[in-house]
């Protein structure tokens, strides 16, 4: 029998901080016009409308509550 060696893939850390990659996106936004698309479809789903995408699927945001969680090392709550 032979042995199996599972090999997991980590993509390497980006090393851009945050603020940059937002600026970036923003930036992405701008020349590319994306803004027409993505400002109602943000609009519409925090008013509670639902996207519907043919073929793949239907986002909608919901409220739920919250949930306790825990440290599993430590088993603090």
């Amino acid at each position: 029998m032979k042995a199996c060696r599972v090999n997991k893939c980590v993509s390497p850390p980006h090393g851009v901080p945050q603020e940059e990659r937002k600026e970036r996106f923003a930036r992405m936004l701008e020349m590319t016009d994306m803004t027409r698309f993505t400002e109602p479809v943000a609009k519409g789903l925090s008013q509670g409308d639902r996207l519907i995408l043919p073929n793949f699927g239907t986002v909608e945001t919901c409220q739920r509550a919250a949930r306790t969680g825990s440290n599993l090392q430590t088993g603090a709550v």
